[in-house]
C-alpha cells in the first residue's frame, strides 16, 4: 500500500518462502513508473537494508515488475514480542529513495 500522504497507483504482492536456513522473498508489483529503478528495502532497524533492486517494465506492460531476494527474512518481518518487526518498503531510486509502497 502507498505510504500515508502519497498518491500512487502502485501495489504489490510479496511472498516469503522458507528454503531451510534462508528464505526466498518474491515481490510482484504493478502501477510503477515504467522504466524507473526501484529498491526493495527492509526498514525499522537502525539502518534500512537494501534487499534487491529492479526496473519497472516499459509502458507496454504498465510498470510491472517481479523481483527476488534470498536471506534470513521471515524472522525480520514477522512481529515479535521481544523486538519490533521490520517492514518492507519499495523505494524509487531517482527521487532520493522516496517510498512508493509500504508493508501494512
Amino acid at each position: 500500500m502507498p505510504p500515508p500522504g502519497v498518491a500512487s497507483a502502485a501495489h504489490a504482492r510479496v511472498a516469503i518462502n522458507s528454503l531451510g536456513p534462508i528464505d526466498n522473498l518474491q515481490i510482484a508489483a504493478t502501477g510503477l513508473e515504467p522504466g524507473k529503478k526501484y529498491w526493495v528495502m527492509l526498514v525499522g532497524g537502525a539502518e534500512p537494508q537494501e534487499l534487491v533492486t529492479f526496473n519497472a517494465g516499459i509502458a507496454g506492460i504498465g510498470g510491472a515488475a517481479i523481483a527476488q531476494a534470498l536471506g534470513p527474512l521471515k524472522r525480520a518481518v514477522a512481529p515479535s514480542q521481544v523486538e519490533h518487526a521490520m517492514k518492507l518498503e519499495v523505494r524509487l531510486e531517482d527521487k532520493g529513495g522516496a517510498p512508493v509502497l509500504q508493508q501494512r
